[in-house]
Formats: structure tokens, C-alpha cells, sequence
């Protein structure tokens, strides 16, 4: 762990790479592209004449401008990102793990604006990593990849980095997991015979990863949309996707991301759709509002696609949030069917732990009477005003901005949100360093009087939160 302490401390000026292809606004856009070709990359950075970056030209950039007849007088402006994302060269690399779950390169630049090089997050990630798991043969070391987390955690819990962007790192780092574990699984299938996918598809996280807040004891939550196809082609796309999707939890669990013990994961079809059947799924959804109806629309509301053609994913997750949105009587059944009703606070407003006949008896349950009461009535909250944010603190953020917290109810439930998950991540860092499953609890014992102080306040505004959002939702005073 000295080696990624070092790591982390370093400017991320020290890790940038070379851009390869550099051009002005003006540069014909056929050229830059001719000149992308040549060195094999997938992007370009446009500079102004002082050397300061003036926009990115990425693939996606370029794929709209393919069709067009006038693609000949096009320019290098006229393709690119005029607002791409710039780092300091001389903060540090701990800065950037708030933004490790893309795959776009980020640029580097001096003071001046100027370029530096660039840093892609996913190379970066490779560096937090022993070498013996990165390179061609990374899939294979897949059992090896959970044993980083308990120890990176318990180095970044001695830092003043936010809890947040632990919870990022620990996201992005489930995240190329995932990826890992696809690509040998597509490999997997190739060598077998199977063929390459035979249509385009999005391997998505749901829970806590669909956040990017994930602690140390995720399970497979996960689905897979898939792109349309003809009807006559479903017997033989969706034998390829099926059997995927076996591989893929197979390999999940074997590299410590255990099986959903629901059943929400690719390999049930539930979870395994083309766009338009998860579309029409999603409308049956919330026209029936059954209690399993609602059950699987709540997992769905926290999608995010982390490979494949993220296109399908997105598109998926922005039809979602408009029907949502829209459909106040569903947001109302959700809100009068989830256990989100109360915190854990008692008489008195003492730590109410768990019963005698519990495994856990005496214990507190800080992610289903702490945090996770925050988590869904923000969620709830965001979606009746439309808010498309993935996280909790970035859903907060969207309802300050429109209006409807203040500065005050923003600060404190994003402080109760950060101090709750930062308390179960200590003590899940001390049961893995313990031999010990990570678990939900925690011992009151263990809490210092002004921690315990701290978490009653923390649930007294989760509390709130949740009659706020009840009155908004449904009209009355949570009973």
C-alpha cells in the first residue's frame, strides 16, 4: 500500500501521456482524421495558438459528422467538444478518483491552460493495481482484485479525502471488475465457438454501484439491454446472450462480487432485455404497480452502464426517469410501499439495535436504518422534480439548485449521508482485516459518545428528509 499512497500523493502532471494528434480549429477535418488513423487513436485535441486547449475531438464527436455532405469544407472546430474535461497538472492523482468511472481521456494542462498530455481513466486505474493484475492476461487474475479494497479503503479512511470519492474508487474499481469479466467471457464464448455478439448491447450496475457509492460488500446487482433485432434472429441472439450472462455471474462471484441472493442479475431473463422490450417492460411497470412491480422498478431507477454501447444504456435510463417523472401516482405508490418510513432511532430518539433472536443482536443496521432512508427518499424526491443525476450527493445537489432545499438541509443531509457510510466503512475495513464477513452492522459499543452523538443527529435529518418527501408525495404526515 506505500506504492499507491505514493500514488496518490504524486501530481497527475507526472502520469500524463503524449497526445498523439494535435491540430487548430481550422485544420480540415479530413486531415485530423486521416492523421488519427496513422497513429491509432480514437480523439484529438484542438489547441489555440498559444498552446492552451481549445476543445477535444472524440469518436463519438466525429460519427456525427461521417453523413454529412459537407464533410469535405468541415474543420476541426466544427467536430469537437469545446468544453472537455481539463485537470492541473500539479493536483494530486487522489483528485482524479472522483472521475474514474468514464472513459473519455481527460486532459491535463499547466497554469496556463496549456497542454500537458492526457490521462485516461482506466490507465489510471491500471496503476492502483500490482502489475501482475493489469496486461493481456489481467482477466485471469480477476480472484485477486477484491483483496486490494479493504486495504486501499482502510489507507484512504486515514486521509481527508472525501468519503465520496472512496466510494467512487471502490465503484470504478467493481466497475473494471465487471469489464474483466465480460471480455473473457465474450472471449470465452469466441473460443468455443460461439462467435462474436451478434448484436449491440450494455452490461449495466444497478444499487449502490449504479450510484457509484459502493461500500466493501457489493452483490450482483447488475442487466444487460441489448439493441432491437428482428424477430426471426431471437432464437439465436438470445441463446448467445444467455449463455453470456451465465459466464459473466460466474466470473462475478468467483472474483468476490457474490450472487444477488434476489435474482437480479443477467442470468435471469427478468434482468435481460432488448431496448424496446425494457421500455414496454418499464410502462407495465408502473401502470400495474404491484408490490413486485414496484420492487423491480426501484432496483431499475439505479442503472448505469459500465460496458458495451453505454449509448443503449443511457437511453434506457433517460426513458426511465421521463415516464417516472411523469407518472405521479407511481412515485406516490413507491413512496407508500418501500420500508423507508423510519430511521433507527427509538424512544427518545436512542439507537434502536437490532432483537435478541438476531444474529446481530445489540447491533446497529447502519445501511438499512442509516444511509440507505437518505438514499431512497433523495432518490424519490429527485425524480418527482426530474432530476436525471446518478448520486445521492448529486441528486441533492440538483433539488439546492431548483429550489427546493436550502443551504442548510442540503449541508446537513449530505454531512448525515458522508458520516453514516464513512461508520460502515470503517467497520467493514476492521471485519475483512478481521477475517470477518463485511457485513451491515455495527456495534454501538464501538462509537465513541460524541460518534453516537453524530449518527442520532444524522438519522434525525434522514428523518426529516422522509417527512418532507412524504408530505410532497403523498400529502399527509408519515403516520
Amino acid at each position: 500500500m506505500d506504492r499507491i499512497a505514493e500514488l496518490l500523493s504524486r501530481g497527475i502532471g507526472a502520469l500524463a501521456r503524449p497526445v498523439a494528434v494535435t491540430c487548430t480549429g481550422h485544420t480540415p477535418l479530413q486531415q485530423v482524421m486521416a492523421h488519427m488513423a496513422d497513429a491509432g487513436v480514437d480523439h484529438a485535441v484542438v489547441l489555440r495558438p498559444g498552446g492552451q486547449v481549445q476543445g477535444q475531438i472524440t469518436a463519438r464527436g466525429l460519427i456525427r459528422h461521417l453523413a454529412d455532405p459537407g464533410l469535405r469544407q468541415a474543420r476541426a472546430m466544427d467536430a469537437m467538444d469545446p468544453s472537455p474535461e481539463l485537470v492541473q497538472a500539479e493536483n494530486p492523482v487522489l483528485r482524479l478518483v472522483i472521475r474514474l468511472t468514464g472513459d473519455t481521456p481527460l486532459l491535463v494542462v499547466d497554469r496556463s491552460g496549456a497542454l500537458v498530455g492526457r490521462v485516461r481513466p482506466q490507465e489510471l486505474l491500471a496503476q492502483l493495481l500490482p502489475s501482475s493484475l493489469s496486461g493481456e492476461n489481467a482477466a485471469l487474475a480477476l480472484p485477486a482484485l477484491p483483496a486490494l479494497k479493504p486495504a486501499l479503503t482502510r489507507e484512504l479512511l486515514g486521509t481527508d479525502i472525501a468519503t465520496a470519492d472512496i466510494q467512487r474508487l471502490l465503484s470504478a474499481i467493481n466497475d473494471d471488475i465487471y469489464r474483466r469479466a465480460l471480455d473473457a467471457s465474450v472471449a470465452s464464448l469466441e473460443e468455443d465457438g460461439w462467435g462474436t455478439p451478434p448484436a449491440g448491447f450494455t452490461l449495466l450496475v444497478m444499487g449502490s454501484g449504479g450510484r457509484c457509492e459502493n461500500l466493501l460488500a457489493p452483490d450482483q446487482d447488475n442487466a444487460l439491454v441489448i439493441d432491437d433485432y428482428p424477430d426471426q434472429a431471437h432464437n439465436a441472439i438470445d441463446s448467445y446472450f444467455a449463455e453470456l450472462a451465465v459466464r459473466i455471474t460466474d466470473r462475478l462471484d468467483a472474483a468476490g462480487i457474490p450472487r444477488c441472493p434476489g435474482h437480479v442479475m443477467v442470468s435471469n431473463p427478468l434482468w435481460r432485455k432488448t431496448l424496446s422490450q425494457w421500455q414496454r417492460q418499464l410502462r407495465s411497470w408502473i401502470r400495474r404497480r404491484s408490490p413486485q412491480a414496484l420492487l423491480n422498478a426501484c432496483i431499475l431507477l439505479d442503472v448505469r452502464g459500465v460496458a458495451g454501447d453505454r449509448e443503449l444504456g443511457e437511453t434506457l435510463r433517460q426513458d426511465m426517469i421521463r415516464a417516472v417523472s411523469s407518472a405521479p401516482g407511481f412515485l406516490r405508490a413507491l413512496m407508500l410501499n418501500e420500508s423507508i418510513k423510519e430511521v433507527g432511532l427509538g424512544w427518545f430518539d436512542r439507537l434502536r439495535t437490532e432483537g435478541g433472536e438476531s444474529p446481530h443482536a445489540g447491533e446497529l443496521n447502519l445501511k438499512r436504518d442509516g444511509f440507505m432512508p437518505v438514499v431512497e427518499g433523495v432518490r424519490l424526491f429527485a425524480l418527482s422534480c426530474g432530476i436525471s443525476a446518478h448520486s445521492t450527493l448529486e441528486r441533492l445537489a440538483g433539488l439546492h439548485q431548483q429550489g427546493v432545499l436550502d443551504n442548510d438541509a442540503r449541508d446537513e443531509l449530505s454531512h448525515a449521508f458522508a458520516y453514516m457510510c464513512r461508520l460502515l466503512l470503517k467497520q467493514q475495513a476492521r471485519n475483512l482485516n478481521a477475517g470477518q464477513p463485511a457485513g451491515q452492522h455495527v456495534p454501538p459499543e464501538s462509537l465513541t459518545r460524541r460518534e453516537q452523538e453524530t449518527l442520532v443527529r444524522s438519522m434525525k435529518a434522514s428523518r426529516g428528509l422522509l417527512e418532507q418527501v412524504h408530505q410532497r408525495l403523498v400529502g399527509t404526515a408519515i403516520n
